[in-house]
């Protein structure tokens, strides 16, 4: 195993940094790589290359941490946009306690109450 680290390493966190654009995380999810190889070293079925199987477990890796990083890193503005997008918006036509009035009730019934859509009546919720 050590001459297998001593052989690929560099090469290892080279290709992480290109992923994740900071060497430091590179070297982290290189090592994450290795102990991720040892663990599962039994399930390596030979259909590739030992390299192309390692250098699968790192890209993977690589992918998944620049992903995390993206979303921690994302300004509170986006957040909040995101959010907004997902739990509704406020309504043009009223208060947020009547818009969830409105989701309580059948489009039907809200559209009769208010003469409006349910669409008139939140936006796109």
């Amino acid at each position: 195993m050590s001459e297998l680290i001593a052989r690929h390493h560099g090469a290892l966190v080279r290709l992480a940094e290109s992923v994740v654009k900071n060497r430091a995380v590179a070297e982290e999810v290189a090592q994450e790589t290795w102990l991720a190889v040892m663990a599962n070293l039994a399930s390596f079925e030979g259909r590739s290359t030992l390299s192309t199987w390692i250098i699968s477990i790192l890209l993977n890796k690589a992918k998944n941490h620049a992903k995390r990083s993206a979303r921690a890193a994302m300004p509170l503005s986006e957040t909040e946009t995101i959010r907004s997008g997902i739990s509704g918006r406020r309504c043009a036509t009223g208060s947020m306690e009547a818009a969830i009035g409105a989701r309580r009730r059948s489009p039907s019934t809200a559209s009769r109450r208010n003469g409006s859509s349910r669409a008139g009546i939140c936006g796109s919720m």
